[in-house]
């Protein structure tokens, strides 16, 4: 069951269980003997509905930090999640095609043909800003669903192309952008992640689909226990990247770990991590704005 259903099924709980403590206190107040009995049900009363309010402030705070809110839509940490990917990923694709120039992207305005906007989004030489405002542009065609549709058949067709599942599961990422705050929200960052394994399970080594699950774990608040795994990711990433070419996108993930340590209270563990990246990626601009160099 996923975590965002579990919460909201325990408040739900919670929510019934309190209603019929109100029901069982009430015959007591208005005909039955008051004192000791009225006093305890007064007091689980108060009880769960302290725990309510607990499991009611843990749903916001998940919610809040995939992209939903219970109260109300908010879209920042999932944009800055797809923007450090985004990022990232669009400096190792120019490191692999050296001076290759940019595709263009279907012109603002021009109709959309499925086909070409697929092959566009899927071309490596297509800056992230280019992307992100093609992205938009399926959106607000309605045409998302006929895209992940496409990008769903290309992984079927390919079962062994760790990209093509990798590239799935930045599809299933975009869906959230569109379905807003709710449980859905929940189901495609689900569907992603697994498209992340199925990327992972084909190629241990593919650093594109590491990243972006590993990066996706550290939104997860620390009452669900994500960010040692998220840790794992990242130090397997090190690893991985110590047998290859060094590439720019690299130093996120000396960044990424650092920011984890910090959030656990390790400034120490941090602040090494920091210089061990810098060390490697002297003109980082993000690892130099941690040191304080910038």
């Amino acid at each position: 069951m996923k975590l965002v259903t579990q919460l909201v099924l325990t408040v739900l709980v919670s929510a019934l269980t309190t209603a019929g403590a109100v029901s069982m206190l009430r015959p007591a107040e208005q005909g039955g003997p008051a004192g000791a009995p009225v006093a305890s049900l007064q007091s689980s009363l108060d009880s769960l509905q302290s725990e309510q309010r607990e499991l009611r402030a843990s749903l916001d705070n998940l919610a809040l930090r995939m992209g939903t809110t219970a109260s109300a839509p908010s879209r920042q940490p999932l944009e800055e999640l797809e923007a450090t990917v985004a990022r990232v990923l669009e400096e190792r694709e120019a490191a692999r095609a050296g001076t290759a120039p940019a595709a263009d992207a279907p012109a603002a305005g021009a109709a959309l043909d499925l086909d070409d906007t697929v092959a566009a989004l899927l071309d490596p030489a297509l800056d992230r800003a280019a992307r992100e405002a093609l992205w938009q542009k399926v959106r607000d065609a309605g045409m998302l669903d006929a895209v992940i549709a496409a990008y769903e058949q290309r992984a079927k067709d390919r079962p062994n192309d760790a990209a093509a599942q990798a590239d799935l599961g930045h599809a299933y990422l975009q869906k959230i952008y569109e379905v807003g705050s709710g449980p859905l929200a929940s189901v495609w960052a689900d569907k992603a992640d697994n498209a992340f394994d199925a990327a992972l399970a084909l190629d241990d080594h593919n650093w594109d689909a590491r990243f972006t699950k590993a990066v996706s774990l550290t939104f997860w608040p620390p009452i669900f226990g994500k960010q040692p795994e998220a840790i794992t990711n990242f130090q397997t990433l090190l690893e991985q990247q110590a047998g290859q070419a060094k590439n720019p996108a690299f130093a996120q993930t000396y960044l990424m770990l650092g920011n984890l340590y910090a959030q656990q209270g390790k400034s120490g563990e941090a602040a090494a991590m920091w210089k061990q990246g810098l060390a490697e990626y002297p003109d980082d601009p993000s690892l130099l704005g941690k040191l304080g160099q910038s």
